[in-house]
């Protein structure tokens, strides 16, 4: 095992990005075990520079038999195929899901084309003739199969997500502990996949039918390119009377999302399209309990650890939240599974010895 080369590719890499986490995640995990390790991308994000080169289809690495690729997809990436093309040695997918384009297409021609591009890229990677594929999801993998991927070929890996962790911010916490009534938390970036409509719209019955003074954290930064879809979503809470209750926070600093997360009393999660969701799973480890719509990957993310519906009427979700904050029986109950799942699925330690174990197969297949 040790000494042998392990090659990463990625279209981009990113810090405090869930595909940027995972290949950290990754590569630090390889190297301590003793493999080489060398990490590629197109577009490399200034404070990543120090674990990744650029991905150059002449780089003499693709040409290396005995190397193996693990190739991370989430989006059409054309240089990406070349390179799957060129390289000699063994290939993994690990496929980290691709959102629909029709969830873009009202807001951003460009946004929805690489999506599209990326959903014809599947069958394309799907027939890769002897890879093999790990989705970040059974969920991920069942998109794969159902795209030729063979069954057999196919295993779930949950994406490594750990990063160091400051203290929380102090003035963030004095800010939202400061203001009475629940606090209800959603993570995620504001795109028009993550259902933040239906989540302000059970925002605002919750706080019609249990809580006056509730607000909503909106923990996320935008992309500009999707400004119509935020500027929506503020026209949104001024209709349902919210103006003063629903937070936009933009980007936060590792230490402004933590003290989110330490003020929460319920993350609520409606979002239409994931492929894992690592919020999720940082709530499980803050141990703050969940109430989550089960779209896609979130039933299976979450598992016994939440209230998760695949109803859509806002009803049960707003008797979820207050059973998460008034009933505290069932609130200790539902952190407690919380933290036993982290424990057992997605703490470091475990991710580390499925990875390792993964990397064998995939030289030994």
């Amino acid at each position: 095992m040790t000494g042998r080369r392990v090659l990463i590719a990625t279209p981009h890499l990113q810090p405090y990005d869930a595909i940027g986490s995972d290949v950290e995640g990754m590569a630090h995990c390889l190297e301590g075990a003793g493999y080489r390790v060398e990490v590629f991308a197109e577009g490399i994000a200034p404070a990543m520079t120090g674990l990744a080169r650029e991905a150059r289809l002449e780089d003499p690495a693709w040409d290396d038999p005995d190397a193996l690729l693990i190739y991370h997809h989430s989006m059409g990436w054309k240089r990406g195929e070349r390179l799957l093309e060129k390289m000699r040695g063994r290939i993994v997918v690990r496929y980290h899901n691709i959102t629909p384009a029709e969830y873009f297409e009202p807001y951003s021609p460009a946004y929805s084309e690489a999506c599209r591009e990326g959903a014809a890229s599947n069958a394309r990677v799907a027939a890769l003739p002897g890879a093999m594929f790990w989705g970040a999801s059974e969920f991920n993998c069942a998109g794969l199969r159902a795209q030729g991927a063979p069954a057999g070929r196919c295993r779930a890996l949950p994406p490594f997500h750990h990063r160091p962790e400051p203290a929380p911010d102090a003035a963030t916490v004095r800010r939202l502990r400061g203001r009475s009534g629940t606090r209800m938390l959603f993570v995620g970036g504001i795109k028009p996949n993550k259902g933040h409509r239906r989540l302000m719209e059970v925002a605002a019955d919750y706080q019609r039918e249990v809580d006056a003074e509730a607000h909503l954290v909106l923990a996320g930064k935008a992309d500009p390119r999707l400004a119509h879809y935020e500027g929506e979503l503020r026209d949104l809470a001024w209709s349902l009377g919210m103006q003063g209750q629903v937070h936009f926070t933009g980007p936060v600093t590792a230490a402004e999302l933590r003290a989110c997360y330490v003020a929460a009393d319920v993350f609520v999660c409606m979002s239409e399209h994931e492929g894992f969701c690592v919020p999720l799973v940082e709530a499980m480890r803050h141990r703050v309990p969940i109430v989550a719509y089960g779209s896609t990957a979130v039933a299976e993310t979450v598992g016994d650890a939440g209230l998760v519906w695949r109803n859509e009427a806002t009803a049960c979700y707003v008797e979820s939240i207050r059973t998460c904050v008034e009933e505290w029986g069932t609130r200790a109950e539902l952190v407690e599974r919380g933290a036993r799942r982290y424990r057992r699925m997605y703490d470091e330690p475990v991710l580390k010895r499925r990875l390792l174990e993964l990397v064998e197969e995939a030289w030994a297949g």
